[in-house]
């Protein structure tokens, strides 16, 4: 039974990144709201802006998850598998956009990492800096759907007070 729920989490948690995605495209097309800000060998402050965007979106969508459940049983716990989960596919999506452009800058080998995780990573499309592309403060952006959907989730169940069994003891 466990499982099952893992899987209902993970797949909302899909859904509401690919619905997200799909409004952040039609809203920001290919831009993001913050790359004016950008400037050569200063990322850190790029990414924390895209990132504050994002991780709002991605809290208030584990709290809607919660509402929208008719059994919150292992709630909590299912959903941290399942941010993991997503987690570990957004590091292997970036792992193979990283060793793409290892040996020879290619900006289009970043574009599987962009496609996959939009929302927080389309501030990479104004980089113009390889050794931008490369740096390592790019990879805490495959953290942010899963820590904001956890955070989300372990909010509503710490506001609904129903005595319930959230942490599957």
């Amino acid at each position: 039974m466990k499982n099952r729920e893992t899987w209902k989490s993970y797949l909302a948690l899909i859904g509401f990144h690919i619905f997200f995605t799909i409004g952040y495209a039609l809203v920001f097309g290919l831009g993001h709201p913050f790359a004016r800000y950008y400037q050569p060998n200063q990322v850190i402050g790029v990414i924390m802006s895209a990132i504050g965007i994002a991780l709002p979106m991605y809290i208030l969508a584990g709290y809607l998850y919660v509402i929208g459940r008719n059994s919150i049983q292992y709630v909590v716990v299912s959903s941290l598998k399942a941010a993991f989960l997503f987690t570990v596919v957004l590091l292997v999506f970036y792992g193979i956009s990283y060793s793409i452009n290892l040996g020879v800058f290619n900006r289009n080998g970043w574009l599987v990492y962009v496609l996959t995780n939009y929302p927080i990573a389309a501030v990479m499309n104004s980089f113009t800096l390889p050794s931008d592309m490369r740096s390592l403060w790019v990879i805490v952006t495959a953290f942010i759907p899963g820590l904001g959907f956890v955070f989300g989730v372990f909010l509503r169940t710490l506001t609904s007070g129903k005595g319930t069994d959230y942490y599957g003891s």
